[in-house]
């Protein structure tokens, strides 16, 4: 659940080509090197989602990667999807007890 709904909307706009929307995720994927150098994070891995317009209508496409040690992203990555899985579960929990 997006912590900004009229911001996720935004950015549920597909890009006008395959051809933007790898400009814009090469871009990101080079400020995001940049922003590791800056502030001395070890390692990163990432998960891009985003769409674009293609001759079929609407696609979307998803991008993996990391940057410093790859072969620490498989360890960052099942952490990250623990984390994910608990908080599911704790909000089907609250749901379930009639909370929010």
């Amino acid at each position: 659940m997006s912590a900004d709904p009229k911001l996720y909307r935004q950015m549920q706009v597909p890009f006008s080509s395959r051809e933007e929307a790898t400009k814009a995720s090469t871009a990101f994927i080079e400020e995001l090197a940049g922003l590791r150098k800056k502030h001395r994070i070890r390692d990163v891995t990432y998960i891009l989602m985003f769409g674009y317009e293609s001759e079929d209508g609407e696609s979307d496409a998803i991008l993996s990667g990391s940057i410093g040690d790859s072969s620490k992203a498989e360890v960052m990555l099942a952490y990250a999807l623990g984390v994910v899985q608990t908080d599911r579960q704790n909000h089907i929990g609250s749901l379930l007890k009639g909370k929010r």
